[in-house]
């Protein structure tokens, strides 16, 4: 009897102690878990890194799938910005703008690729436009001159019912009364139209050589008494269907330029140039001036600088690339989508090169429409 008790004491002690030694550590090991959870839920990654060590950029991730997709969300919502920044346009003076006298002349004949458009600092969100109709209402335009032998060759639009915009310097040395205007198909000039210069050109010359005015029109015939019209465009010429720009706050605007430059396909292709406004232009008065290339001299405006936008004045200047040929085509404020106006010519500056285009929406230039 004393034997059995004493082997079952010794069990018992035995199995006491494997049971203590077992279930400790386990015990032990499941509560550490439960709490490295709670760090994980609880507490940041950086907590873990000593504040004086350098920490590479690229972490380990340790982080649980959880929680790491909400501090992405949460990143993704800080840099959505609240307001976009719009463009910083840098004041410009006349001093700072170095153009020479704008040529006026005939298209050079300059086999020079055009320079990429400044940009904007930051993209402008632009309206919608169809351009494609924009694209049949610019015209080329081929008027014979005085010798009957050449031909002073350029690029119009049509503003509203056959009503034909163009450059002065383009028509006041035409030696006939009706020029060409050449309608475009898949951008190539291939309707040949005719059109009327609706004031004499001895009245165009006088207005541009005296006034600095680069400004005239053409007309075409009512659709429905030109058969050859009729054929091509049904019972309505192609027109611009935006407005002349009525708010004169336009520098910085986007800006396109549409014509048929010598430097793209040889005046037969119409291109577009895109370039941004940099400042309004007057007029100073009129002076004999002679091109770069040695051509012949003409008269042509002299031009002072300003960035006042109170009111239209009569010219613009755009940054943009070199353009050819371009003179009489369609500047167009792309930012607003309307009608700037008429494209004068293009200079040069010490770093960059710029259009000159007269504002339809300057009261002068308003009032010549017929």
């Amino acid at each position: 009897m004393s034997t059995s008790v004493t082997s079952i004491a010794i069990g018992t002690a035995v199995f006491l102690f494997v049971a203590a030694v077992f279930f400790f550590p386990f015990g032990q090991f499941f509560e550490n878990r439960q709490d490295s959870t709670i760090d994980y839920s609880m507490t940041s990654n950086d907590a873990d890194v000593p504040s004086g060590e350098i920490v590479s950029e690229e972490k380990i991730d340790v982080s649980v799938p959880e929680i790491k997709k909400e501090e992405e969300s949460e990143s993704e919502k800080k840099e959505i910005p609240v307001k976009p920044t719009p463009p910083t346009i840098p004041n410009i003076n006349s001093a700072e703008i170095a153009i020479p006298q704008i040529p006026v002349s005939l298209p050079a004949t300059t086999t020079e690729k055009a320079a990429p458009p400044a940009s904007p600092q930051e993209k402008q969100k632009l309206p919608e436009i169809d351009e494609n109709t924009i694209f049949r209402a610019v015209v080329k335009i081929q008027c014979s001159a005085t010798d009957g032998v050449g031909k002073s060759i350029g690029a119009g639009f049509v503003l509203k019912d056959g009503l034909v915009v163009t450059v002065a310097h383009l028509l006041m040395d035409s030696g006939a009364k009706t020029c060409d205007v050449i309608f475009p198909k898949d951008r190539f000039p291939i309707h040949y139209l005719k059109g009327e210069i609706t004031e004499s050109v001895e009245a165009i010359k006088k207005r541009f050589e005296e006034d600095g005015i680069d400004i005239g029109f053409l007309k075409l015939p009512l659709i429905a008494e030109y058969t050859d019209a009729r054929t091509i465009f049904g019972n309505f010429y192609p027109a611009l269907p935006y407005p002349i720009c009525s708010n004169s706050s336009i520098i910085g605007d986007t800006v396109y330029h549409y014509g048929y430059p010598s430097n793209f396909q040889g005046l037969n292709y119409l291109s577009r140039m895109d370039g941004i406004v940099v400042s309004y232009a007057d007029i100073k008065g009129t002076s004999i001036q002679t091109p770069a290339d040695g051509g012949a001299s003409y008269r042509a405006p002299d031009f002072s600088f300003t960035n006042d936008e109170k009111e239209f004045h009569p010219y613009a200047v755009s940054q943009v690339g070199i353009f050819y040929g371009s003179s009489g085509g369609l500047a167009f404020d792309a930012s607003k989508a309307c009608i700037l106006g008429v494209n004068h010519g293009f200079g040069k500056g010490s770093t960059a090169t710029y259009s000159v285009f007269l504002n339809l929406g300057w009261k002068a230039a308003g009032a010549l429409i017929p």
